[in-house]
């Protein structure tokens, strides 16, 4: 399992690998804050200020997954 460091992601061009962990790591970092700003929202103002929030959260959190999950079976069996 190779290394993805974001100065090696923006300067060389990336493998399947380091493109899927990415994108996992960045959309389920934007998932979870906007769960969390919805949430808070809901606590000071008694309501979802941002409707679209309720469906976008989990929907980030799942594409987060899922480019997990791609990037493993990029990665492939270890053969230790």
């Amino acid at each position: 399992m190779s290394e993805c460091t974001i100065d090696e992601f923006a300067t060389q061009p990336a493998d399947d690998e380091c493109r899927y962990r990415e994108r996992a790591r960045e959309h389920t970092v934007a998932g979870t804050a906007l769960g969390v700003a919805s949430a808070g929202s809901l606590a000071v103002f008694g309501t979802f200020a941002c409707p679209i929030c309720v469906v976008a959260a989990p929907a980030l959190i799942g594409s987060g997954i899922w480019n997990h999950k791609k990037s493993k079976q990029q990665d492939g069996p270890d053969d230790d």
